[in-house]
């Protein structure tokens, strides 16, 4: 069963999202493209991009944690496309479906560090 919504997300979301800008490299094909992923959560990210993949494309995706020299690597799932037309910014939307403990700490921690911030900008 998923962990409850918490209250202070009042979307859909289960987890808070921090903007993050990186390079992702697709590690099936090897492609690598910057793409600005307009936030990442524990649960995954969203990347603008021109040229979407179909909803429920499997992706072994690489990032660098901003700031740190940690790699992470997960395996993540289309699970929105959003076309030209469509409200907000064109890109996919991927949610996380396995990685390692490193890389889930790593992501948590990043996420944690901004929210803090954005706390205690917003107090």
């Amino acid at each position: 069963m998923p962990p409850k919504k918490p209250k202070e997300y009042p979307d859909k979301r289960v987890y808070p999202r921090v903007p993050m800008m990186v390079k992702v490299r697709d590690a099936d094909t090897g492609k690598e493209e910057e793409y600005f992923s307009k936030e990442i959560s524990c649960g995954g990210l969203f990347l603008e991009t021109k040229n979407p993949y179909k909803k429920g494309k499997i992706l072994q995706v690489e990032f660098q944690i901003p700031g740190t020299q940690e790699q992470v690597r997960v395996k993540a799932k289309v699970v929105h496309e959003a076309l030209p037309g469509d409200k907000g910014p064109v890109g996919m939307g991927l949610s996380f479906i396995d990685m390692d403990g490193h890389s889930e700490s790593s992501i948590a921690a990043y996420v944690e560090k901004l929210e803090n911030i954005r706390k205690k900008l917003s107090s």
